[in-house]
């Protein structure tokens, strides 16, 4: 466990408002225990709250779905025998994918085609990080709309 004092430092310091980080924690029995710990407030979107973090309080996992899906791709190309440098459009073609990555306005067309497997799980191949969030009041788009955009909305 992190001390909260240290844990509240570091919020002010990085500008968070607040944080939940569960730890796993091996027991004597050889099972593991699942430890939350929180600290600051809840609502970071709302600059005069005091609602503080629990380990109930809902958030986005963001990250942690890359982390998973990196690992599932990992595993998945590899018992296929297919190499995590292999070019992500060709891959796609040869799925029979309608969908192809394509460079933006002004740059370099070879680029989609150069596109890795391995640049899209450590972020180095499409120069952006995240697709438009959508509202859970909103009825979720097709998911090619989230990553090649709309005209209402278009792609990062």
């Amino acid at each position: 466990m992190v001390p909260t004092a240290q844990l509240d430092e570091l919020l002010d310091k990085h500008g968070v408002r607040g944080i939940s980080i569960a730890t796993i924690q091996p027991s004597p029995d050889g099972c593991s225990t699942v430890v939350p710990q929180c600290a600051g407030v809840a609502s970071g979107a709302c600059a005069g709250s005091t609602e503080q973090m629990f380990d109930s309080t809902w958030l986005q996992i963001a990250s942690l779905s890359k982390t998973l899906g990196t690992a599932f791709a990992i595993e998945y190309f590899t018992a296929r025998g297919i190499p995590m440098d292999s070019p992500v459009n060709s891959l796609l073609r040869d799925a029979g994918a309608t969908f192809q990555l394509t460079p933006a306005p002004g740059n370099p067309t070879e680029w989609a085609d150069q596109v890795t497997l391995a640049q899209l799980t450590n972020h180095t191949g499409l120069g952006m990080h995240y697709v438009n969030g959508v509202p859970l009041s909103e009825p979720m788009p097709p998911v090619l709309d989230l990553i090649t955009g709309t005209a209402e909305t278009p792609a990062p």
